[in-house]
């Protein structure tokens, strides 16, 4: 079962890692939520709105509920590819039983349609779960990894269905997306998330020669390489994700990128050498560097995080109190 809204970004601690795991395996997603505006009463429309090819997954999303209990009564959500087809995903009255002269709906089950064109992809009558009456119900639609995944209920999502992607059209050919109905339906959202890979944020332009021909020619006593040492955390907060090797590069803010060389564990399938992990901006103080902290599933640690070099720069710790985290890097 799934609660309405997911797409939810499961975030681990530090560089270090928590013990919370992700829904969608080793994998990690920012998400961008979007309304599609609708009148709280619709009828007989479709409503188009765009996507961004550029995400790796899509959820599309509605809540809406079936005016009256006329069999004609549709809503649903769909797409087109750019090679012209069409696919839609629609919830309707079973109509097992109508009156032949007012198409009055007596069974009180629904369905959800699938079509490709006028082609049928899945067609399945739904009696649990659902408001089949006058209540409203959700349709998620989740496009990803090869295949199209729905789920719908009245207060709990269940899956209903999945569809190869293949089938419904591949997921970056797509055109436009639409919201339809057919008779009237009473509106509660629509919304469409797009998700894109985490480490996207931490992307660099450096490479593993550009950063060690860069590291061996430095002159400021700060850059260039440093290696885990050791640290201090609650295991209860936090737990190391890796015991890096990382490299100091000074930045146009005048204070220092710390670009991921080698050493992750968690997240290692991840992590490439070249990516962002943290960066160091000057504070009021001597000595000391406001830290910028990019965690095992690419999320950006700031809040009262600091920096310090000492030992004749040779020692870096990296605090991280909110966090109850200190990670310590010396010179090879």
């Amino acid at each position: 079962m799934r609660s309405l809204f997911r797409c939810v970004v499961i975030a681990i601690l530090l560089g270090l890692t928590g013990s919370t795991g992700n829904l969608w395996g080793t994998e990690h997603y920012d998400a961008k939520l979007r309304y599609i505006e609708l009148p709280d009463n619709v009828a007989d429309t479709s409503v188009s709105f765009s996507v961004d090819t550029a995400a790796v997954k899509w959820i599309f999303e509605a809540r809406a509920a079936l005016e009256g209990r006329r069999r004609n009564t549709v809503w649903g959500l769909g797409w087109t590819t750019d090679d012209g087809r069409t696919c839609n995903i629609e919830l309707m009255r079973a109509a097992k039983d109508y009156s032949m002269n007012d198409e009055i709906v007596t069974d009180p089950s629904l369905r959800i349609v699938a079509t490709l064109d006028d082609r049928s992809l899945y067609d399945r009558v739904i009696s649990k779960g659902m408001a089949a009456t006058s209540g409203y119900n959700t349709l998620s639609v989740e496009v990803a990894k090869g295949a199209i995944t729905v789920y719908g209920g009245s207060e709990l999502l269940e899956h209903i269905a999945t569809l190869p992607e293949g089938i419904c059209g591949h997921i970056a050919s797509v055109r436009e997306c639409h919201f339809l109905t057919r008779g009237n339906v009473k509106m509660d959202y629509a919304v469409v998330e797009e998700c894109y890979p985490a480490w996207r944020k931490v992307a660099t332009s450096w490479t593993r020669d550009s950063l060690e021909h860069y590291a061996a020619e430095v002159q400021d006593s700060h850059e260039g390489y440093w290696r885990y040492l050791d640290r201090e955390m609650d295991p209860a907060v936090s737990r190391l994700g890796g015991k890096y090797q990382v490299i100091l590069v000074s930045n146009a803010e005048d204070g220092y990128d710390i670009i991921y060389y080698t050493g992750a564990e968690t997240g290692a399938d991840q992590w490439r050498c070249g990516m962002l992990k943290g960066v160091l901006t000057p504070s009021p103080f001597a000595g000391q560097y406001e830290l910028k902290w990019y965690d095992t599933q690419f999320r950006c640690h700031t809040d009262e995080a600091y920096a310090t070099f000492s030992e004749g720069n040779r020692l870096l710790t990296l605090s991280l109190p909110l966090l109850r985290a200190t990670l310590r890097f010396a010179r090879p």
